[in-house]
């Protein structure tokens, strides 16, 4: 069991899209009106536990999951340049919001989520056991353990943000922010298709 903890907050705590744009709502100061965000992103990982769960590799083939990586990379490049074109004014606190259909769909569709469900769902759920309304327990329990991802790099955003001061030296954090984001979304793109197809 711990195993499959300590390798489920590994995935799910290291840098991706998800804690990406979480990272940018913190920097924008932003940590309460991420809240959907992270709500959306924690109930996507709870639909896949559930789905994958119980219909396993019948629902996604890991040889086959370009289709979740086209939607997926498509969807953040999309947040990724409205992250590029949002605007701060440190007095107003604009922000592009980024809600929780935003979190939602960034997380279903995002590859590494999915390959972070799938060894946990096929291997460790198998070993201890776990099958039927545990798997709804195991869901949960994931789901709460995911929220505190986005959540935690919102607040090290807004640690940050509140040490700059600076409307220009935030935007550019937002730019960075956002072409790592689009970096994701190409590689993920790459590898998943463009490598697979040509």
């Amino acid at each position: 069991m711990l195993q499959m903890i300590i390798y489920s907050i590994t995935i799910m705590y290291t840098p991706g899209p998800v804690t990406i744009t979480a990272a940018n709502i913190g920097l924008n100061r932003k940590f309460k009106d991420g809240l959907p965000f992270y709500a959306g992103v924690s109930l996507a990982i709870f639909v896949l536990y559930i789905l994958i769960g119980f219909f396993g590799s019948l629902l996604l083939p890991s040889h086959d999951l370009w289709p979740i990586s086209l939607i997926g990379g498509i969807y953040m490049l999309y947040l990724a340049y409205k992250i590029f074109l949002s605007n701060v004014d440190l007095n107003k606190a604009f922000f592009t919001k980024i809600g929780f259909r935003d979190g939602f769909l960034m997380q279903i569709f995002n590859p590494k989520a999915i390959i972070a469900v799938m060894p946990v769902v096929t291997i460790y759920f198998p070993q201890l056991n776990i099958t039927g309304i545990k798997i709804l327990y195991m869901a949960i329990f994931f789901t709460l353990l995911v929220f505190g991802a986005p959540a935690l790099y919102a607040i090290i955003g807004q640690f940050f943000s509140d040490i700059i001061q600076n409307q220009k030296v935030i935007l550019f954090f937002n730019k960075i922010m956002s072409l790592i984001l689009t970096y994701i979304a190409l590689s993920i793109l790459y590898h998943d298709l463009y490598l697979r197809f040509f």
